[in-house]
């Protein structure tokens, strides 16, 4: 697969709305999905500094006037993630100011707090390894 090839149909990519964290505005370098107005559910090992900015409609990998760009104004990583096993990989990062809301710009649905999806199919979002080792 080649970088910034969209493997699904745009409006799939939408519908999860992945975002890009990046530090300034140059360089991409985590993704995240939007959870609520203000936080976006993302990974502890992606070295949560302060000068990250989420960037929304980043799915395109380019950066297009219709992107917008928010300051992350606080980040929080699972308490006991350990970054040599990645054990509790999970991290918060909250925005500065709320995302607007659109057909293209939502948050992920949350699970049923009742399912525990055992022998379910899911989709994963994101442009890292896709195994352990690989990319």
């Amino acid at each position: 697969m080649k970088w910034g090839y969209v493997p699904y149909p745009h409006t799939l990519l939408n519908s999860l709305l992945q975002v890009s964290l990046n530090f300034g505005f140059s360089f991409r370098h985590c993704g995240g999905i939007i959870i609520n107005r203000y936080w976006v559910l993302t990974v502890a090992h992606c070295g949560l500094e302060p000068d990250l900015i989420v960037e929304v409609a980043a799915h395109k990998l380019s950066y297009m006037s219709e992107n917008t760009y928010h300051f992350v104004s606080q980040a929080v990583r699972h308490p006991e993630f350990d970054e040599y096993t990645l054990d509790n990989d999970i991290a918060l990062v909250r925005v500065d100011f709320p995302f607007t809301f659109t057909v293209d710009v939502k948050p992920i649905c949350p699970p049923e707090a009742d399912n525990l999806y055992i022998d379910e199919k899911g989709v994963v979002s994101g442009w890292g390894q896709t195994s352990e080792g690989k990319s």
